[in-house]
Formats: C-alpha cells, structure tokens, sequence
C-alpha cells in the first residue's frame, strides 16, 4: 500500500512537471500567446519526447536525471503565470450540478488510483515495455535489442522515455498509471481547456467532461493510450492556436512540429493518421491563402523541424533494428525479411477485408464520430483557415479505415479507438457550444450522443468492473514483482560474470539489471532477429552456433512461472489464427524445444527450479541428468493439438 501511495504522489508531481515544460515551451516558441493547462500538457509531453532523443543517443539517461528534469518542469510551474482557470466558473454551480461535478470528480479520482493497478501483459509489458525502461534508467539507453519486437514495432523511444519518469519511483507493476491515471487526468485538463476556448457553460463544460470520462478504452498494455487521445486533441488545440496568430507562420510551425514529433515518437500506429490531420489541415489553410508561398514554407519547415526532432529517435532505432522507422522506412531485422515469419500488416483475401472494413466502419464509435463530425463541422467551417475539427474527423476516419486494412481486427481495435475517441469528443465540444445554430440541431445531437452512449454501455459495464477490481488490488497492496521474485533474477544474474553479453527469454525479464549486463530480450522468436535471422527448424545447435557468433553466450530462460505453472500457453498453428500470429507459434515451439534440448547438452551456471542460465559454450558433462522440466516440447508440425501447452514465455 505505502508502494502504491508514494506512486500515486510522484505521478502527481509528473502531471504538474509536465504542464510546467509545456509552459517553458511556450515561453520559447511564443511568449505572447499564453495556452491553456491542458495544451501546455500536450506541449510539454511533446518537448521532453523531443529532448530524450539526443539523451537517449548520448546514453545519459539515468534517474539522477530524470529526478532533475522533474523538478525544472515543477519550477517553470511555479514561476509561470498561471492560465485562466475553467475550474473558476464551476464555484457558481447551482446544487445538482455541483453534485454533478463532485460525481466527476470522484470518477477522476478513482480512475486515477485504479492506474495503479492497470493489469501488465505478461508478453507486451514484462518483456516488452518494461525491459525498454529499465534498460533506460540502469543502462543510459535504449541500446541495441534486435530480438525484441517491441524495440522494432512498438515506437521511437518517446513513450519509453515518458514511462522512464515513473519508473525511477515506482515498481513495473505501477507503470500503467502513466497513461490510465496521469493521463485520465490530462484528458480532463484538455477538455476543460477546450471548453473555454469555445465558451461552453458550465453546464456543456460538465457534460463534455461526463462524456470524456465515460467513453471505455482497450488498454491492453502500458504503451500510450489515454496520452495518445490527450496529445491528439492537443494537436487540434495548437492548430486552432496558430489560426489565432496567421501572421508568425515560423513560430506555428515550430509548435505543429514538436506536437507532430511527439505524436510520432508515442506510437508509430499514430504516424499515418498523424499525417492525414496535418495534410488535411494544410490543404484547407492552402486553399484559401491568399500568399501560398508562405503557407508551403510553412508545411515545408514543420516537416523539416518533425525530421530534425525525431532523428535521434530514428538513429537509434536504425542501430539496433535495421530500421530508420518500421514498417514506413523498412521491416529492418524482422522476420519476414528472413521468410522465416509472416508480415503482421500481410495482406488476407478480399472477402476478409471487406469483412473487417464493415466491422470497423459500422462500429458504434465510428458511427457516433460520422455523424457527430457532419453536424459540428459545418458550425466551424468558416472561422479557421486551418480546419482542425475537419481535419481531425476526417483524418482519424482515413486512419480508421486505414488500420482496419492493415491489421487483424483485435490489434487494430487498440489502434483506431485512439483516433475515433479524440475526434468524437472534439466534434461533441463544438456541437455543446453557446452557437444559435447548435439550439437548431440539439435533437440530432442528443440521439448522436445517445446512440454512442448506449452502444458503448456493456464495455463501459466491464470496464467499470475492471476498475473496481483493480482498485481492490492497490487497497491489498499486491504486487506482481514480489521480493522473492526480484532475488531469484538477481541470484540468476549473479551467476553470469559482470560485463557478460545475455540472451533472455524470462517471463520478468525487466527484473534484471540492465547496467551490469547487456542483456538481449527475445520475446517471440524469430519475429525479430539480427542477419541471417534466428535458426529456425535447424535444431539446437544450430541456434547456439547463430547466438555464439553474436558473443551471446548466456542464455537466461523461464520454464516456471511465479504461480509454479509452465511458463507456456497454448499456441495453435492451424487456421483458427492469421498466418502471422501462425508462424510466430511455430517459431516459438521450435525455439523453445530448442532449448529444452540444450537443458541437456549445456552446462547450467543457475537452475532453481523456475529460471536456468545455459553457458552455450560450455557442455554438459557426460551422464549429467538435464533439469525437470514441465513437459515435453512438441514439434510445431505434429497438428494444432500436441502445441496445447507449448509455448512462448508468458501465461
């Protein structure tokens, strides 16, 4: 419990810090034109996105620094001049809507404690996502990490960066508070601003807030979510911002382009539609200028500045991955460059994407947003050059469709929420507002609003649920990563020398530590791999020849979970999953029979029973029984059943 308290006051502190660079950034780009709380947010999670890249690059991060860059974010929030408030004008409520905003505030609250909780992914988080911060704060950098995935796919670095800032105070299991609280909580922030700007009343402002924190969202690891939609709407406030002051397009674009690099940086997910906004928006403001030339200096110059802040990010990326940006530059060290997997954006027949096209197109979110986006737009059209409502709607619907093509319907739900939410409640602001012509279409509003509310009820059911689950949890002050478990990776780490290159395959690799070992994750193998790609089919010794000519000559494994069960899952091979999802079970099969095999060739310099460390350069003396293991390893090839039980790392 005291854990969990000390997190939720450092994530606090971070919201506060963050708003604090927004208001340095604005101090530097344009001091006259102060912004809101909510878009200092956005501002200041963008420029530390930005400012991590060269630090990431240099290998400089630590918590010593993390810890410095916290309190500068704090003293620029104390000695800024404060924004006018939109909380002001809730202290002449009358008393069922105070009642309304204390319910809001409570929901806030909880939802920020709940974060505290936020269930990991075994695979996306413990060997993905926290691996990427850990390796942060113990070893400087990101590094090179070319058997996992999410060092590939995942993003540039930002949001690991971003998480970097709780994780110097708070245990992996506490990371979700990032996004679920601090960015609940930021959410909350960007709409009250919004609400100012277009002068809604308390009422409407009360209103867009309920919807906001109503709508439900996939979260299925600790990547960037809630943060996404927050810096998404940011971006639509900082080009309504720009539209104020037409005549300092260098300083508009210098904005644009750090929010844009910071959108980038998050998730390469968001890069597409990211783009879309920016172009729509450009086309719109092109149209009707009346000098284009500045107007393509100015795109020319927010492209020129996106390039230069993400470069280091890309830089990185490139040493470690083979790839400047996956997939938009290169599939870099994936495994479809090997032939050893297929691409997870691969194309399937065109009944299944039809199939899935209407499944996302007749969604409840996507419905809401076309309809509420043709009624708001049409209210704004002319007071913006730039167009941001349009070009939000309109871009997160081509991002929508977009991803939607290219993955399997239960990634791409995570990914287009993201877009169809932060357009949803821009439109829904617009159409709340005091405009005689909103008083004319209320009644299409309100069963626009309606029918998004009603079809999201049973998921907005089960996410309440989860919370009220996760808020159990913090009150019994469990923790995944128990004391025993981080002594178990400390003893199996100790066993390796200092210095020594690994290759670890542990359900809790993010236990480790990155600074006394270069350690190389493999999540799902063969998805990710360096030249000529991980042996695959070619037996054990295959493998250890692949990883020796590497210097990878420690091998750390997980065969035992925390709860005593097999650290495997079912992984079927036949066509009940897409042939990505496919060749990754096969590989992983093959790979871990590998292993089991070498349990018996190599020598263990640790073995407890759970976790082992194989030296592969050192074998086994004759007669030496291998390790008990949980069950035979079948071969990927022998039918979809004999893999029950197999598999890859993670319950």
């Amino acid at each position: 419990m005291k854990t969990s308290l000390l997190a939720a006051g450092w994530g606090l502190v971070l919201l506060g810090s963050f708003v604090g660079w927004g208001a340095v950034t604005n101090r530097l780009i344009d001091r006259d034109r102060p912004a809101a709380a909510g878009l200092r947010l956005t501002w200041g999670l963008a420029l530390l996105a930005a400012i991590g890249g060269p630090l990431n690059a240099a290998a400089l991060i630590s918590p010593a620094l993390i810890a410095a860059l916290t309190a500068i974010g704090l003293l620029a929030l104390a000695a800024g001049r404060p924004s006018r408030s939109w909380a002001g004008s809730l202290g002449s409520l009358g008393p069922a809507q105070r009642a309304v905003a204390v319910a809001l505030t409570a929901a806030a609250a909880l939802y920020y404690v709940g974060g505290l909780a936020a269930l990991p992914s075994w695979r996306d988080d413990y060997g993905g996502y926290f691996v990427l911060v850990r390796r942060m704060l113990e070893a400087g950098t990101l590094g090179d990490d070319p058997f996992n995935a999410h060092r590939l796919e995942a993003g540039l670095g930002g949001n690991a960066f971003l998480l970097a800032f709780l994780g110097c105070a708070a245990p992996d299991s506490c990371l979700g508070l990032l996004d679920a609280g601090v960015g609940r909580l930021g959410l909350v922030l960007t709409l009250g601003g919004m609400a100012r700007r277009l002068g809604l009343s308390a009422t409407a402002t009360l209103g867009l807030l309920a919807v906001g924190l109503y709508l439900p969202l996939p979260a299925p690891n600790v990547s960037a979510h809630l943060l996404a939609i927050v810096m998404l709407l940011g971006l639509h406030e900082t080009l309504a911002w720009a539209d104020a002051a037409p005549d300092r397009p260098a300083r508009n674009a210098a904005m644009i382009a750090l929010v844009a690099a910071g959108l980038a940086g998050l998730k390469s997910t968001l890069i597409p539609g990211v783009a879309c906004v920016l172009g729509l928006s450009y086309v719109s403001l092109l149209a009707g200028a009346a000098d284009r030339r500045r107007v393509m200096r100015e795109l020319c110059l927010v492209a020129i500045l996106t390039a230069a802040l993400l470069a280091p990010w890309m830089q990185s990326l490139h040493h470690s991955s083979g790839t400047w940006l996956y997939p938009l530059l290169g599939d870099g060290d994936h495994g479809s460059r090997y032939g050893t997997v297929a691409k997870p954006y691969a194309a399937r027949s065109v009944p299944q994407l039809v199939r899935r096209e209407l499944s996302a197109l007749s969604n409840e979110m996507t419905v809401a947003l076309a309809v509420l986006g043709a009624l708001a737009i049409p209210l704004v059209r002319g007071r913006s050059p730039r167009q941001p409502l349009a070009a939000l709607v309109v871009g997160s619907l081509i991002a929508v469709v977009a991803l939607s093509l290219v993955f399997d319907p239960r990634l791409s739900l995570r990914y287009v929420v993201v877009f169809s939410t932060a357009a949803t409640l821009a439109a829904t602001a617009v159409l709340l507002g005091p405009d005689a012509a909103v008083a004319r279409r209320r009644a299409a509003v309100l069963v626009a609003l309606g029918f998004l509310v009603g079809g999201q009820w049973s998921v907005a059911r089960w996410s309440g649920q989860r919370l009220a689950g996760r808020l159990a949890v913090v009150v019994r002050g469990r923790r995944i990563e128990t004391p025993e478990l981080i002594r178990a990776h400390r003893a199996l780490q100790a066993a390796i020398p200092p210095g020594a290159p690994v290759l670890a395959r542990l359900q809790m690799a993010s236990l480790l530590d990155f600074g006394r070992n270069p350690i190389q994750v493999v999540e799902y193998p063969g998805e990710t791999s360096p030249p000529p790609g991980l042996p695959i089919g070619r037996g054990s010794e295959a493998v250890v020849e692949f990883l020796l000519a590497r210097g990878l000559r420690y091998l750390a494994y997980t065969y035992l979970g925390p709860d005593g069960r097999p650290a495997s899952r079912a992984h079927p091979t036949d066509a009940t999953v897409s042939p990505w999802e496919r060749d990754l079970n096969r590989c992983s099969l093959d790979f871990d029979r590998n292993v089991h095999e070498l349990c018996r060739t190599r020598e263990h310099r640790y073995d407890d029973g759970r976790l082992i460390v194989l030296d592969l350069a050192a074998r086994a003396a004759p007669g030496r029984a291998g390790p008990t293991l949980p069950g035979p390893i079948p071969r990927w090839d022998e039918g979809p059943d004999s893999a029950r039980g197999a598999g890859d790392g993670g319950p």
